[in-house]
């Protein structure tokens, strides 16, 4: 497989656990994606190949600039060790995009429902469709069910609250399932609040489901189980 350089350019922290690391080609080549593809970073460290897989977490831009959100020391891996150490101009190797969790078209009403860093292609394809001078997604309505253990890791919760004012349409539901007194939204796993996302559309709705293992094949099960249609279910498996 061919690689090529890349230089990050950023680093950001959107919580204490987690690092927004945003890269830009090293060469003045394109670097060309969909939202929802991911990248295969590696990295030679005391004299060992380490490699691992993110999910772009940006929309396409001209530049080539692209960001990843990862949470580099809860892997317990060389390279995510390394991650949590780096600093602009450092490069790594890079793969070309790959995958094939990307939305499906004809756009239909859309559920997202996403826990942890799974949130993470969820990111580029909202901004893709709904962050622009138009509505992508031709008026179809789109869910977004966030979960988190804590509001802590509601990883960009203030973007998808600024879309949900600029989109009528976009309705974003963030979920706690830990204790948390401050906390008056909605609680309970991701899970609990699907059947009420899906309302009366459900032969009209494709869902995207990314995060923990345990997590997408519940939600899963859920669905296969009350019908809905399995060739509307699109996921891909954090774990």
């Amino acid at each position: 497989m061919t690689t090529r350089r890349i230089r990050l350019k950023e680093v950001a922290a959107p919580a204490a656990d987690a690092r927004i690391l945003a890269f830009e080609p090293a060469d003045a080549e394109p670097f060309e994606f969909e939202p929802g593809q991911h990248v295969c970073l590696s990295a030679t460290l005391n004299g060992e190949k380490f490699t691992g897989y993110y999910s772009i977490a940006s929309r396409p831009h001209p530049a080539g600039r692209f960001e990843l959100c990862i949470k580099p020391v809860a892997d317990g891996s060389p390279l995510g060790e390394h991650l949590a150490r780096i600093a602009p101009g450092d490069e790594f190797e890079c793969s070309p995009p790959g995958g094939t969790f990307r939305l499906r078209e004809p756009l239909r009403d859309t559920v997202f429902v996403a826990a942890g860093t799974g949130i993470t292609p969820f990111r580029a394809m909202l901004h893709d469709l709904l962050d622009g001078p138009e509505d992508r997604h031709q008026g179809r309505g789109i869910t977004l069910i966030f979960g988190a253990r804590h509001p802590d890791g509601l990883y960009f919760r203030g973007e998808f609250e600024q879309l949900q004012a600029k989109r009528p349409r976009f309705r974003f539901w963030p979920t706690i399932s830990g204790p948390h007194a401050d906390w008056s939204g909605r609680r309970g796993r991701v899970q609990s609040h699907l059947d009420e996302a899906l309302g009366n559309r459900r032969d009209a709705t494709d869902v995207y489901i990314c995060g923990p293992r345990s997590m997408l094949d519940d939600v899963r099960a859920r669905l296969t189980a009350s019908g809905f249609d399995e060739r509307a279910i699109h996921y891909e498996k954090y774990g």
